[in-house]
């Protein structure tokens, strides 16, 4: 922890992005107090101007809905489905990895080929397909994003294990009786830790934006509010009201921009080289 703390004090940019994700989890978190009801209610008439309104300070979309409510309560769509959909691609793929690389053979060649074919459809295309087929909601949304996201890590945990089971650490633990799943969780994995933290933020930044994009195209949970369906709200709006489309997209950049500059972070201070 005090390794950590230092690195940040050395890294203002990760430092200030780990404070901002912190920041956009707290407002998404304290939403229902912040903003209670509903925030697609009627509160005001439309089109108020940022800033014109104390109580409404981001101003209201083309029905009079307060975009700051929004906004807060679109944060925790946005968040809930980046990490829920990373933390399972995450999951999947340091299996699939863990199994190809230790194993070879045979099982690498199997599990290889299914990663080559899920690669082979672009990840955005993939998850737009699942969500048309299975209907729109969040969960179908988080599935879609993991599918369409797991093969990327699963390549490079599989390239990793692969390179560590011939290393003498792996021979010594195997003389003193450890079995592979045991080797595989305390002593590989850990080593592993850091491509497969920024491979997760990668993925966390990237669901974020694909569901915006499929709440913009209106395939995300039409009862919630969030980031893209108030994008795709304000589209129409841009030449006389521009910032009702502004607000939520530069709500996405500085969450995505956030995420990463958070990955990249932890992923300094897990190094044993720059611990050194």
């Amino acid at each position: 922890m005090t390794h950590f703390a230092r690195r940040l004090r050395r890294d203002v940019p990760a430092l200030a992005g780990l404070v901002t994700l912190v920041l956009v989890g707290a407002i998404a978190l304290a939403a229902p107090w912040l903003y209670p009801g509903d925030p697609q209610d009627m509160v005001a008439r439309p089109l108020i101007w940022p800033f014109q309104d104390a109580a409404l300070p981001l101003g209201t979309d083309r029905l009079g809905r307060d975009l700051a409510a929004g906004l807060a309560h679109g944060a925790r769509v946005s968040l809930l489905v980046g990490f829920a959909a990373a933390a399972a691609a995450v999951l999947v793929g340091v299996t699939v990895g863990c199994l190809a690389g230790w194993f070879g053979g045979l099982v690498d060649d199997s599990l290889m080929r299914v990663t080559d074919a899920v690669q082979t459809v672009p990840g955005f295309v993939l998850a737009l397909a699942l969500v048309a087929v299975m209907g729109p909601g969040v969960g179908t949304v988080i599935l879609a994003i993991a599918v369409s996201s797991w093969t990327g890590t699963a390549r490079v945990v599989r390239a990793e294990v692969s390179s560590w089971r011939e290393r003498d650490l792996v021979a010594a633990c195997r003389v003193m009786g450890m079995g592979s799943g045991e080797i595989l969780i305390r002593q590989i994995l850990p080593n592993i830790a850091s491509p497969v933290i920024v491979l997760a933020s990668v993925v966390v930044a990237v669901a974020i934006l694909v569901e915006s994009a499929l709440s913009f195209l209106g395939l995300g949970d039409p009862a919630l509010v969030s980031w893209g369906s108030m994008i795709a709200e304000g589209r129409g709006l841009l030449r006389r009201a521009w910032f009702v489309a502004a607000v939520p997209g530069v709500a996405i950049i500085i969450t995505v921009v956030s995420v990463s500059l958070a990955g990249e972070a932890v992923t300094a201070a897990l190094d044993p080289r720059d611990r050194q």
